[in-house]
């Protein structure tokens, strides 16, 4: 429902982006801890990926296309910014065709959202989920620019100022804009790999 209602927020604001001054070749999506799970789901997952891993779902929720409005504007995420853990079901949501840049702020130890490949809250019991540190290899694949800050700590909380997770989002977009394409990764406020892509 999180992801319908996202895409669904889009395409409305694609469709009335002259009322709002919205430039529709510049679109990034941000999501904080489930929020960034949404996020990311809206970026790379379509209506095949969710029928696949829930079989049946568009006949109970409705189309991830039509849900929520009628409205069928299209719109292209430019890049994807996330904080405070990150988590998909599945690398293979990831494409040619949808991959774009991304941010991540994420804890080493997050006991809710895995670093690596793990569980949800590091329980068995719960589904696995991709971390920051698989999803940056797999938009680097594509040669696709990312920045990873990964902060030392156990905590689903990062420990980075609001104004320098401002500042450093603000960065990594204005890089873009100037085609600096990098590979960026940070252990807290440490530079650990500032590469441009191939």
């Amino acid at each position: 429902r999180a992801t319908q209602d996202a895409r669904a927020a889009l395409r409305y604001f694609v469709a009335n982006a002259d009322q709002f001054g919205i430039d529709t070749s510049q679109i990034y999506i941000f999501g904080s801890s489930a929020g960034n799970i949404t996020a990311a789901a809206v970026t790379f997952m379509s209506q095949q990926d969710f029928d696949t891993k829930l079989p049946g779902i568009e006949n109970s929720l409705g189309s991830l296309y039509t849900a929520s409005n009628n409205l069928r504007n299209d719109f292209h995420i430019k890049a994807l910014l996330t904080v405070t853990g990150f988590g998909m079901v599945s690398k293979s949501f990831i494409n040619s065709n949808n991959v774009v840049p991304v941010f991540f702020m994420v804890r080493a130890n997050d006991p809710v959202l895995p670093y690596g490949h793990e569980p949800a809250f590091k329980c068995r019991n719960y589904f696995l989920l991709y971390g920051a540190s698989e999803i940056k290899n797999v938009i680097k694949s594509y040669n696709m620019p990312y920045t990873l800050y990964t902060e030392s700590g156990n905590m689903h909380k990062v420990g980075y100022s609001n104004d320098f997770i401002v500042g450093a989002m603000s960065s990594f977009i204005k890089r873009l804009w100037a085609g600096d394409y990098r590979f960026q990764e940070y252990a807290d406020y440490a530079n650990k790999m500032d590469a441009k892509t191939l």
